[in-house]
């Protein structure tokens, strides 16, 4: 299934939430995993990518446990996130791209995989935003640029109240904007970046093509335990930016004890 959607508002002028801590990124260990950059985008949304596969490992709510030598001079323990997971990443490669062939004798291009390999080239906060940078290097010896921009949003900065009702969004819910930016990509080259769309909430892609795929995963005994639906995003020459926009619902606070019980 291919899903395109256009139209959705960029948050243009938007101010920068107050961050949940003071650096808002930093690199560590985090959950026994090594080269993790970690930002605290928001108390509801805190975000983790992989420096190695440059793709984003977890988004959850809660905050880290800072353990570990730089942080409480205890050798041994290391940091980990507590609080409620809001969505796992990809333990693989996220990042793939495509040889786009053309044949002047046929009408339609053909479409080959090309191998490439994601590499981490560090980041920046422009603004009080976070900025990600990454080189996407392909075997035939050419590179690509990409920046990701994340940012924690709720469906009001987006959209109108009669626009929520016709989306039908159903209680509060906190959002992740995930934006990426290819530059000077090659016109017979498309980049593609895995991603899973599974929430509670509302998933929209703007500017950008997805094709999406469902995925069970089973334990060891062969028992699917969990289905995914993963989209991979299309950037390159026509859509040198893409944006993805993931809502999740907020608990609800249950009604207050009646006096004396």
């Amino acid at each position: 299934m291919i899903t395109l959607v256009l139209a959705l508002p960029i948050l243009q002028g938007l101010p920068a939430p107050e961050r949940a801590a003071d650096p808002f990124v930093f690199r560590s260990v985090l959950d026994r995993h090594v080269r993790i950059a970690t930002a605290a985008l928001h108390d509801e949304m805190w975000c983790a990518w992989d420096a190695t596969t440059c793709g984003l490992r977890k988004a959850w709510r809660g905050g880290v446990l800072f353990e570990g030598t730089v942080w409480t001079s205890a050798h041994g323990p290391q940091p980990t996130t507590r609080g409620t997971t809001l969505m796992e990443g990809f333990d693989g490669p996220v990042w793939s791209a495509i040889r786009i062939v053309r044949d002047p004798s046929k009408p339609d291009s053909r479409l080959e995989p090309i191998g490439c390999k994601a590499r981490w080239r560090g980041h920046e906060v422009v603004k009080g935003r976070l900025v990600l940078k990454y080189a996407i290097d392909l075997e035939d010896g050419r590179s690509i640029l990409v920046e990701e921009r994340p940012e924690f949003v709720r469906p009001e900065h987006l959209f109108s109240a009669e626009r929520m009702d016709e989306l039908e969004f159903r209680g509060p819910q906190s959002g992740l904007w995930r934006q990426w930016r290819v530059a000077d990509c090659p016109e017979d080259v498309a980049l593609q970046v895995l991603v899973r769309r599974d929430s509670s909430g509302r998933f929209f892609v703007d500017e950008a093509v997805a094709q999406d795929s469902i995925k069970d995963v089973a334990d060891e005994r062969g028992v699917v335990v969990e289905t995914r639906i993963e989209s991979r995003i299309t950037l390159g020459k026509p859509f040198p930016i893409g944006n993805v926009y993931q809502f999740w619902l907020l608990p609800q606070a249950g009604p207050a004890p009646e006096e004396g019980k």
